[in-house]
């Protein structure tokens, strides 16, 4: 079981860090910059990038804690896939925050 609090950390604080580089890669006077998501640049342009950033992040970081404290209860086969699932999305997030990073930098 403590692999999967492991994941589930990680990837609460690469969502914390995408939601931190996004609003300075976006907020970045004269760099250009524009999101490459097309569903989240269209929810930006209409809702704004800080509200919808807090929103879909901590919708997905409370949907992947709310799991892992109860993974006990879901079937065999999602408690074996469930850590596979929290390390492939802290992947993504991860590389996500080192190519704003990037981004950012210049």
């Amino acid at each position: 079981m403590q692999y999967p609090i492991i994941a589930l950390y990680t990837l609460l604080a690469f969502l914390l860090l995408d939601v931190i580089s996004t609003i300075i890669a976006l907020s970045k006077p004269g760099n250009g910059l524009t999101e490459g998501n097309g569903i989240m640049a269209r929810l930006f342009a209409k809702f704004g990038v800080v509200p919808v950033l807090l929103v879909t992040h901590i919708a997905v970081g409370g949907l992947m804690w709310f799991c892992t404290v109860n993974l006990a209860q879901l079937p065999a086969i999602e408690q074996q896939l469930w850590p596979v699932l929290l390390t492939g999305l802290a992947v993504f997030y991860g590389r996500t925050d080192y190519s704003n990073f990037k981004l950012i930098k210049g």
